[in-house]
């Protein structure tokens, strides 16, 4: 095994085993957040899809702030696999994804590889932040490389043969958010079926407040200290239900990070 990581001590958690990581040294990786603390299941998770020696895409539902980006951002800057993100939206087109001919300085043309192809070839993980937020058609052009299977680049004549190590990760809100209905499409099913797909929700309570307490000031006593990571988290989870709630004017949830921010 190739530069192997070690768990319990790499993500912190009760958990033995070691799964295989990448180049430390390779460009690319995300910075590492060391407060950053990592759920178990979310984790067990995580490991069944990168020890899988086919599925080459994961899907990630759950609310918004719930920490689908962070999840896949954090693991990646552990096992030390360079992650190219991407912002969805409505105007993200097929070849942003795969790739097009654009013009160069002297007035000639040049292909440009999407950042989904560019992975394929590089070996690496790809981020599609929002994948519901872009137009079906979009996603029907990833199919073989959903699947980890080449692909034909008609313009150029090249078959891109995804390298081991390439694998995409895309995130989204899950159906009962409000913002499934904002500006999200709905997916052909060949599509969906090409992810294997987990469900992100927000932290136990006494994770976030765990959290808080590597926050707030250490002059606080810390039974006082206790007393308002308890209430904050209390009051996050609050909002959370508000927002899920059709009859409520709360426009967003609270995140972890936004907690944090404020302890």
């Amino acid at each position: 095994m190739k530069n192997p990581i070690a768990l319990g001590e790499t993500f912190n958690v009760a958990m033995k085993g070691v799964i295989e990581g990448g180049d430390p040294n390779r460009a690319g990786i995300p910075p590492r957040n060391e407060e950053y603390v990592f759920d178990r299941d979310r984790l067990a998770d995580m490991i069944i899809f990168w020890n899988s020696k086919r599925q080459k895409a994961l899907k990630l539902v759950g609310d918004p702030a719930a920490g689908k980006t962070s999840l896949v951002r954090e693991w990646h800057a552990r096992v030390n696999v360079p992650l190219y993100s991407y912002s969805c939206n409505k105007e993200t087109t097929s070849d942003q994804l795969i790739g097009q001919f654009v013009p160069t300085a002297d007035g000639s043309f040049t292909y440009n590889y999407g950042v989904v192809a560019r992975a394929a070839k590089e070996g690496v993980s790809v981020l599609l932040d929002e994948g519901n937020s872009m137009l079906p058609s979009a996603t029907l052009a990833l199919h073989m490389l959903l699947e980890g299977d080449p692909i034909y680049i008609a313009e150029t004549g090249e078959t891109i043969y995804p390298k081991p190590g390439f694998r995409v990760y895309w995130t989204e809100n899950s159906v009962s958010s409000k913002l499934m209905v904002a500006g999200r499409y709905v997916h052909d099913a060949s599509s969906s079926d090409r992810f294997m797909e987990i469900k992100v929700g927000y932290l136990p309570a006494e994770q976030e407040i765990a959290i808080l307490l590597n926050a707030i000031s250490p002059a606080m006593p810390e039974d006082q200290r206790n007393v308002t990571a308890t209430v904050m988290v209390g009051l996050a989870n609050k909002i959370r239900s508000a927002y899920n709630d059709p009859k409520s004017r709360v426009s967003k949830p609270m995140s972890t990070r936004t907690l944090v921010r404020w302890a």
